[in-house]
Order: structure tokens, then C-alpha cells, then sequence
């Protein structure tokens, strides 16, 4: 994890753990962290939550994840899908985001296509949530937290969510995570 923050969290709730390693770090540099900071350098299992579409060159930290797996490793992202998040209706009010748009695109266009390059098998879970608000105050503090997140239609969302709460008793919006599983092949 990037924050030391997180970090510090963990260590503090794994003391018991003798078998975790935790260190703050780039993932973008994620090669040489494995190299020269962790103990361990195999693993039976890598993955990634939500990180790696946000990635710089996400295809470099792919190999660097898929080359520390043991032979018969696991490698599992799990990554947004359109449509996902508040995002949605941020470009219905009038914020478009295109810098954030190739996010849901990229589990087809990039994952995918790696992973039947890489790997003897593959799975592929499609999960689709729909998350439901019943307070206004969580809505906007939900949408604060996002990294889209624009004061300038904040009063838009607001309204909008008003609305939805008195008509339906909540807001709701879907959160759709694309999971990616490739498996090396065991060799016997």
C-alpha cells in the first residue's frame, strides 16, 4: 500500500502474525520492492483490489506480479467495470471524465488479453452491486471520497439524491467489479 498510514494499521493488527510483511510502497516500482524489500520473494497467491486500473504502466506490474508467483501460482485482479460508481451520474449532471472513463474499459481491454497470454487457465467473475444510500449525508460523503469528486455539481448531486431518497426511500447507484483469476499450470 501506498499510504503508511494503512501500513501502520495493519502492523498494528497483525502483531500475533509472524508470516506478514507489510511495506509502503509505489506498486508502479512494485519489481524492485519484491527484489530488495521483501523477505519472501515466491508466492502461492498475488493480487490486487481496485489499484491497478489507476496504474501508470499497469501491463510492467503485471509481470512483476505474475513473475513472483510460484509455479503453480495464482494471480487475481479485481478491478471496476462500467457502469460503476457515482461516476454515472457525475457525467449525467454535467461533469464528464474522461480521464477516468478507460477505467471501465480496462478489464476487457487490458486484463484479458494478459492473462490469456499468460496463463494455462483463466476465470473471469463479473459481480454486479447496486449500493443503497438511505442518507443524504452518506451520499455526499461517499462522493467526496471519490477521486472524480467536483464541488461544483456537489449541490446537483444533493438535489438529486434528495429526490431519490423521497421517492424511493434510498439513492442507489450500481458498483460493478470485474475479477480476474489466472492460474499457472502444475506440473507434475
Amino acid at each position: 500500500d501506498i499510504s503508511e498510514e494503512s501500513i501502520e494499521e495493519i502492523k498494528k493488527n497483525s502483531v500475533e502474525y509472524k508470516n506478514i510483511d507489510v511495506i509502503a510502497g509505489d506498486m508502479n516500482n512494485l519489481e524492485n520492492t519484491i527484489k530488495n524489500d521483501f523477505k519472501v520473494k515466491k508466492y502461492d497467491i498475488s493480487h490486487a483490489t481496485y489499484a491497478l486500473a489507476y496504474a501508470s504502466d499497469p501491463t510492467k506490474i503485471l509481470d512483476a506480479m505474475r513473475l513472483a508467483l510460484k509455479e503453480q501460482g495464482r494471480l487475481i485482479i479485481t478491478s471496476p467495470i462500467d457502469p460503476n460508481s457515482l461516476r454515472e451520474l457525475a457525467k449525467k449532471l454535467g461533469n464528464p471524465l474522461p480521464k477516468y472513463d478507460s477505467i471501465g474499459r480496462f478489464p476487457k481491454e487490458i486484463l484479458e488479453p494478459y492473462f490469456r497470454s499468460y496463463f494455462y487457465k483463466v476465470k473471469i467473475e463479473i459481480v454486479k452491486n447496486i449500493l443503497s444510500i438511505k442518507e443524504v449525508d452518506d451520499v455526499i460523503n461517499f462522493y467526496r471520497s471519490t477521486g472524480y469528486y467536483s464541488a461544483k455539481i456537489e449541490k446537483d448531486i444533493i438535489k438529486y439524491a434528495n429526490l431519490e431518497i423521497e421517492n424511493k426511500g434510498f439513492f442507489s447507484f450500481e458498483k460493478n467489479n470485474f475479477m480476474i483469476i489466472g492460474e499457472n499450470q502444475i506440473f507434475w
